[in-house]
Parts: structure tokens; C-alpha cells; sequence
């Protein structure tokens, strides 16, 4: 339940940036933008799932392993 409360927030705060920024920006990105974009939405998927890909995160599980 929580995943989806996370994921609909995402998507609603997305929304209002959209909505607020209008079309004629939205077309004028980039390759850059789109890839920074891409890079952020990574970073919110990892955020949602609530894994640890942090390099702290898997030093503890290769010291202490089980």
C-alpha cells in the first residue's frame, strides 16, 4: 500500500509540473534533458522501492553475509 501511495504522489507532483510548465517547453527539450530525465526517474524507482544500491549498502552485506 505504501508503494502505491508513493507512486501516485510521484505522479501527481509530476502532473503539476507539467501542467506548469506547458507544451512549448515540454518540446523543446533536449537529448541531454531526456537523459537527465531518465537518470532521475531511475533514482525515484530505486527510491520507491526502497532498495539499497549504495555502495555502504552492499560493503555491510559482504562483511556481515546471511
Amino acid at each position: 500500500m505504501e508503494m502505491v501511495l508513493r507512486a501516485a504522489a510521484i505522479y501527481l507532483i509530476l502532473l503539476i509540473i507539467f501542467k506548469i510548465a506547458g507544451r512549448r517547453t515540454l518540446m523543446q527539450l533536449t537529448n541531454f534533458d531526456l537523459i537527465l530525465l531518465l537518470i532521475i526517474s531511475e533514482a525515484t524507482q530505486q527510491a520507491m522501492l526502497s532498495t539499497d544500491y549504495s555502495v555502504t549498502g552492499v560493503d555491510a552485506d559482504y562483511r556481515h553475509p546471511g
